[in-house]
């Protein structure tokens, strides 16, 4: 095509355009980059406030055959709501009875305590904002 005098020859502006591609390319990816880290920073908060099962403490019978181990799941629910314990009995490295209870403490953990018998234990869960929960763990019987 020939431009005869007088007239102008229109060009499109390919290079804006292509400019605006990689704005917009580089913001994109800026915005998925910033998506993915926040999604993974509320699957850890999630995770550490509800799932996460930490060793309060283990009691050991008098003979030392036995034990109860208390564990925390998650942390006490914000800002002061209860804690949620997982209480374990073994013989040896055997479970031999395990329970899931709750100990209100004011945003706090709680305090345990195991009772030994001849017959087993009793574990005793206790908080500043309720009566002490006792649940009794028998030995297993040897016929």
């Amino acid at each position: 095509m020939n431009v005869s005098e007088g007239q102008t020859s229109i060009k499109p502006k390919r290079k804006g355009m292509k400019i605006g591609l990689v704005i917009l390319a580089v913001v994109s990816s800026v915005v998925l980059t910033m998506l993915v880290i926040g999604t993974c920073i509320v699957i850890v908060i999630v995770y550490i406030s509800d799932y996460r099962v930490t060793e309060r403490t283990t009691d050991q019978s008098p003979d030392g055959e036995y034990s109860v181990l208390y564990q925390n799941i998650g942390e006490a629910g914000f800002p002061f709501g209860p804690i949620k314990v997982r209480v374990s009995f073994y013989h040896g490295t055997e479970l031999i009875d395990s329970y899931e209870d709750e100990i209100s403490d004011d945003g706090g953990t709680g305090w345990t305590e195991t009772v030994w018998y001849d017959y087993g234990a009793d574990t005793i869960l206790m908080g500043s904002e309720m009566q002490p929960k006792h649940h009794e763990l028998e030995l297993p019987r040897v016929l």
